[in-house]
Order: structure tokens, then C-alpha cells, then sequence
């Protein structure tokens, strides 16, 4: 009985591995945000800390980077360990390494992102304390039920915050529901600028600019449809180029930089 209830929970957490897999790969392969360059690998581990100690990078973009890569892996450890019963730890740091290098290598080559050492450590860490999580629970009578709970406790979690911290993921239809974008009410920017150019990290505006946040969102507005969709920075960048000079409407973070963009056609 207890060989018959252990197939079926492998069975139903193999199912939920094969549909997590294509989800946890539309949140990582993001066409937006601001990357200086969609063809580098990072190498240096922490450089995002480094990055945010000399000011370059915001805590929000620690948040993401960190806390958002560990928890998108919690779930793939646990359902690894509750699927395969006897992998080692070894063998789930493997195979978390190959899953999340060949993300990172695939990104790097469709100029989705960029390959960083830290999305690798923080995902193996992840995959690591999912496995741990089940190492733990293993020998309690309901173990397949906890793990079942958990994995999906966690994965709502992992892709709750990722698209709280990055609404651009969801369709335009729901990621503008309740007229606000990122929590902030869309028909009151903090400032409306005439600009004449945009760069991956400024607003240019006569006499000045503003710089751009790391997790920045980059909005179109169709006037004539009242349609709102995403776009990417390149596309934003080539807009505002196409314009000459146009009004954008521009929402500011804590630190003045512009965390959300809005070109309107």
C-alpha cells in the first residue's frame, strides 16, 4: 500500500517538475531591464553587493537578483529529492549546476540578460535548501503531503514576489488591472520631461538627466486605443530616437531614479 501511495506522489511531483520547468523559464527569460551590455558573463562572485555598496545597483535589484533566484529553485531541490529518493546532495548540486548554467548560457546567447555567477550560487543554494527541506521531513509518516504542500507553497511564493518586484512578466491586461502599474497609480507620474534621447542608463533632458533605476519599467501608451503594453529598453531607447523629442512620463524611486517609463503614441 505504502509502495503503491509513493509511486503515485513521484508520478503527480514528476508532473509538477515538467510544468514548473517552462514557467520558471518565462521568468527568466526576460526581454527587459536595463543591461549595459546583453552579451556579458560575470565571473566575479557578489558583484551585484559590490555593485549596490558603490551605489550602482538599489536594494530592490539585490532583492530580485538574490532572493528571487533562491527561491525559483526551492521547489526544483524538493521535487529533485522527492522524485529520485536516493540522489545525494552531490548529485542535486550537479544537476541544479547544469540546469542553471545552460539558463545562463542560453540567456547570454539570445541576448536575454546576462550569464552571472551569482544567479548560479544563488540557484544552487536554492535547489540545496529545497533538497535539505526534504531531508528533514523524509521519515515524517506524511512526508509525501508535506512535500507536496511545500513545493507548491513555495513555488506561489518564488513567482509571487518575483512578479510583485517585476510586473512586466505578466500579460499587459492584468499587469495594468486597477489602474496602477507596480502599485503606483498610472495617471500620476512624479514628473512629466521633453526628452531628446535615452542611453541604457539616462533620460536626457535639456539641461540634465535622470538617471535610470536597475529594475526599471519601460511602458508604451497607445492614446488612441488607451492600450498599455511592456517593452523592452532597446525598444524604448530606439522610440524615443524615432521621436526626435517627446513628452515621457516618468515614475521616481526613493533614490530619484526612474523606476517606471512611459512613452505615449
Amino acid at each position: 500500500m505504502k509502495k503503491s501511495a509513493d509511486l503515485v506522489f513521484r508520478i503527480i511531483f514528476s508532473v509538477i517538475f515538467i510544468l514548473y520547468i517552462p514557467i520558471f523559464l518565462r521568468v527568466t527569460f526576460t526581454e527587459d531591464g536595463i543591461r549595459t551590455a546583453t552579451s556579458q558573463i560575470r565571473f566575479i562572485p557578489f558583484n551585484s553587493v559590490f555593485d549596490y555598496i558603490s551605489g550602482e545597483k538599489t536594494l530592490r535589484f539585490l532583492a530580485v537578483n538574490y532572493l528571487g533566484n533562491i527561491l525559483l529553485f526551492i521547489p526544483i531541490g524538493l521535487l529533485l529529492s522527492a522524485i529520485f529518493k536516493k540522489l545525494t546532495i552531490v548529485k542535486i548540486v550537479l544537476i541544479s549546476l547544469l540546469i542553471t548554467v545552460a539558463v545562463e548560457l542560453f540567456q547570454n546567447l539570445l541576448g536575454r540578460g546576462y550569464a552571472d555567477i551569482d544567479d548560479v550560487m544563488m540557484n544552487v543554494l536554492g535547489a540545496l535548501i529545497g533538497s535539505a527541506i526534504y531531508l528533514l521531513i523524509k521519515k515524517v509518516a506524511i512526508a509525501n503531503i508535506l512535500a507536496l504542500i511545500l513545493v507548491l507553497a513555495f513555488a506561489v511564493g518564488g513567482f509571487i514576489f518575483v512578479i510583485k518586484t517585476k510586473p512586466d512578466l505578466l500579460p499587459s491586461n492584468i499587469a495594468f488591472m486597477g489602474g496602477k502599474i507596480a502599485g503606483r497609480p498610472i495617471d500620476e507620474p512624479d514628473v512629466v520631461v521633453k526628452s531628446y534621447k535615452m542611453s541604457h542608463g539616462e533620460v536626457f533632458i535639456p539641461g540634465g538627466s535622470y538617471y535610470i533605476s536597475d529594475t526599471a519599467l519601460f511602458v508604451v501608451h497607445d492614446k488612441e486605443s488607451d492600450k498599455k503594453s511592456f517593452i523592452g529598453l532597446d525598444e524604448m531607447i530606439k522610440k524615443v530616437a524615432d521621436a526626435g523629442e517627446t513628452d515621457l512620463k516618468l515614475w521616481l524611486d526613493g533614490e530619484g531614479k526612474c523606476s517606471i517609463i512611459m512613452f505615449e503614441e
